[in-house]
């Protein structure tokens, strides 16, 4: 993914307006219709510039409404599929100009910072995830682009493509490995390589950098003996994994079900991880088949008699229900005539049936909280449980007195204890 840094490296003359008043609002300057977009230009070229001295810079977006910013993200990623469908890397403009609206669109989903808890939130996080990994797929794309075109003095050389997309250090990428989960450790890795170019060549030599603690031993241990990144991740897998670890891993997805507050998108992501991480990923068939099974009942009830034939129908069908599910539970039964309205001749009228309904759960309810459970009542003659004394069917034994304990007497009469 791309570093906080890359978002901001934009060229404005390739941003449409009102990408650049978006740009200008998150950064405190209110939009006006009075300053011309030359100059909103130059205002947002400066504050770029002033934001490359400032790496650990961070814009939110509170302001913004969830919806509006959907429908302007979809609408730039889809000029973006566009223009990346007519790139072929041999122009240093066009290469620009695409870089610019990628980290422009990346940056915008990168904020989506609404309530978790709430249903919006819900929604926001999984439209981020998802986009995000379309945006960076972007990226991806026309960095290969520029590869294949490799053309001398061209956009695709390596002179022009390192002045157009600058390579972090590994060292400052914050990701290190201390023998714990070695998979999710190289997967990271890979996305960070690829979104920062940087080649396994260069990976390696830096490799000093991504160890610590036991790992840092055993790298010093083993550096000698490995050639190239290939090699290393090799040794790393080989020293790090379980011998049996396809196995174990097999058995932690078959027991890995949708959590009951897990959004579908999320579980079917965290699925997808989990099987790319086996040394020979399944087909297609078995995850469908492996991610139905763990679903909520809920959801496994409505998708049984359907065919579904892919993953991704999988979850269209369960982002479908899910807000069906949602609606269900913010629905409210009708008022009441009782209540004050405007138009009470089309308020809804209880039928007789309703309202004796309603009256038996009252009476049910008051009933249950003014009586104790037959199983809670114990009688006091011969201790056994479900009556009191006075229904209990055994001779009546003598009252002791609690006090003393002496038989005949309750404690208000005893002799020895009133006096007390």
């Amino acid at each position: 993914m791309a570093s906080a840094s890359s978002i901001y490296d934009m060229e404005p003359n390739f941003l449409k307006v009102n990408e650049i008043d978006y740009e200008l609002r998150i950064r405190g300057v209110a939009r006006t219709d009075r300053v011309d977009v030359d100059t909103k230009r130059k205002n947002l070229r400066r504050r770029l510039r002033e934001d490359q001295a400032r790496p650990n810079i961070v814009y939110t977006t509170s302001q913004f409404v969830f919806q509006d910013e959907k429908k302007e993200v979809d609408a730039t990623i889809a000029e973006i599929r566009e223009l990346l469908r007519q790139f072929d890397g041999s122009r240093v403009e066009a290469n620009r100009r695409l870089q610019t609206r990628i980290n422009h669109v990346l940056g915008r989903v990168s904020r989506f910072c609404a309530d978790p808890a709430s249903v919006e939130g819900e929604e926001s996080a999984a439209y981020k995830l998802d986009n995000t990994l379309i945006i960076v797929a972007f990226d991806e794309t026309r960095l290969e682009i520029l590869d294949q075109a490799n053309l001398p003095g061209g956009s695709g050389s390596a002179d022009v493509q390192g002045a157009m997309h600058k390579i972090a250090p590994v060292y400052k990428w914050g990701i290190t490995f201390d023998g714990k989960s070695v998979s999710s450790f190289l997967q990271r890795i890979d996305e960070l390589r690829r979104a920062r170019s940087t080649s396994k060549e260069e990976l390696f030599r830096s490799a000093v950098d991504l160890f610590q603690g036991q790992a840092l031993i055993w790298y010093r241990s083993i550096r000698d003996s490995v050639h190239s990144w290939d090699s290393l991740v090799q040794a790393l897998k080989r020293d790090f994994l379980p011998p049996d670890y396809d196995e174990e891993l097999w058995r932690e997805i078959r027991s890995r079900t949708q959590g009951y507050s897990e959004r579908v998108t999320i579980y079917i992501a965290a699925m997808a991880n989990l099987f790319s991480r086996l040394s020979q990923p399944p087909s297609e068939e078995i995850r469908l088949s492996t991610i139905k099974k763990n679903l909520l009942p809920k959801f496994q009830t409505r998708i049984a008699l359907q065919e579904i034939r892919s993953i991704e129908q999988l979850a269209d069908v369960c982002r479908t229900l899910e807000a069906a599910f949602t609606t269900q539970q913010r629905f409210q039964p009708p008022p009441r005539r009782s209540v004050a309205l405007l138009e009470p001749d089309l308020a809804y009228s209880e039928t007789l049936v309703e309202t004796e309904a309603h009256s038996s759960k009252s009476r049910q309810s008051r009933s249950h909280c003014a009586r104790p459970e037959v199983s809670e009542l114990r009688c006091y003659n011969c201790n056994r449980a479900g009556h009191l004394k006075r229904d209990c069917r055994e001779a009546k034994k003598e009252p002791v007195c609690f006090g003393c304990g002496r038989r005949g007497v309750i404690r208000p009469n005893c002799p020895k204890c009133s006096k007390n």
